[in-house]
């Protein structure tokens, strides 16, 4: 009974092999360097599987494209349901870091004369608050990006948690990861699309990032498998279940 069931953490890896080859083949200046590779296939107007997952999204006339979208949003629902993580952070549809946040900077002024700034730069990122008379209450400046340094600065511990609230709300509006969601909460007309499945969801109406998330979270699941992230139990199957349909629907078209 135990061997009737299909091993789709390996059917996944077998569909990956021939995607890789593929990849590997189409960007040879990039050297077989995964990780730049996935970027290009992300970031590029013309990548083959950007577009490939775009029309399969976008298309709701062929039982193909319908079997595709029920694939994706059967993947949310079973992330959401069995987190996993991937170098530490949760993977979701609902919170990916697909390009550099283009904020670098940021202030405010409360109701007490508080003036607050955030600032990120190549070399530095600063936060800083400053008292109505110019005294300086805060001033925390740390080589790179790191929001637990500004949590565990002394300075920061001793501020009241109005003050907390707003510098963290500015600082996390600098993090050059700020991660975004492609599943869409809007009941607006035209700001979602509904994907029809066992467990429904409503994707944002801009297909391309979807697209490009979509190739972000592949690429996920295939590092977390092949370095050993993951646990082969019952929930993860059914992750890598609906992901491998996904992953083979696009590999299929690239013949």
């Amino acid at each position: 009974m135990d061997q009737s069931e299909p091993d789709y953490y390996l059917f996944f890896l077998k569909a990956w092999i021939p995607f890789n080859a593929w990849y590997v083949a189409e960007y040879p200046d990039l050297k077989k360097r995964d990780t730049e590779i996935i970027k290009a296939l992300q970031d590029n107007a013309d990548s083959r599987p950007r577009r490939i997952i775009h029309n399969l999204l976008s298309n709701n006339a062929n039982h193909e494209s319908l079997r595709f979208k029920s694939f994706f949003a059967e993947l949310h629902f079973q992330l959401e349901k069995n987190p996993v993580f991937h170098n530490g952070s949760r993977l979701s549809f609902l919170t990916l870091a697909l390009t550099e946040n283009p904020v670098k900077h940021s202030s405010h002024v409360d109701a007490n004369g508080f003036v607050y700034k955030v600032e990120r730069t190549a070399s530095f990122s600063q936060a800083y608050i400053e008292a109505k008379g110019g005294k300086v209450i805060l001033d925390v400046k740390m080589p790179k990006y790191k929001a637990d340094d500004l949590l565990m600065d002394i300075n920061y511990i001793k501020l009241d948690k109005s003050t907390k609230k707003i510098i963290c709300k500015l600082f996390k509006e600098i993090d050059p990861l700020k991660p975004i969601s492609i599943i869409s909460s809007s009941n607006s007309s035209g700001a979602s699309v509904r994907i029809q499945s066992l467990n429904p969801c409503k994707i944002i109406n801009d297909m391309e990032t979807v697209a490009k998330g979509c190739i972000r979270v592949l690429y996920s699941l295939r590092c977390m498998l092949f370095h050993g992230e993951i646990s082969p139990n019952e929930a993860n199957r059914r992750i890598y279940e609906n992901a491998f349909y996904i992953l083979q629907m696009t590999v299929n078209k690239l013949k």
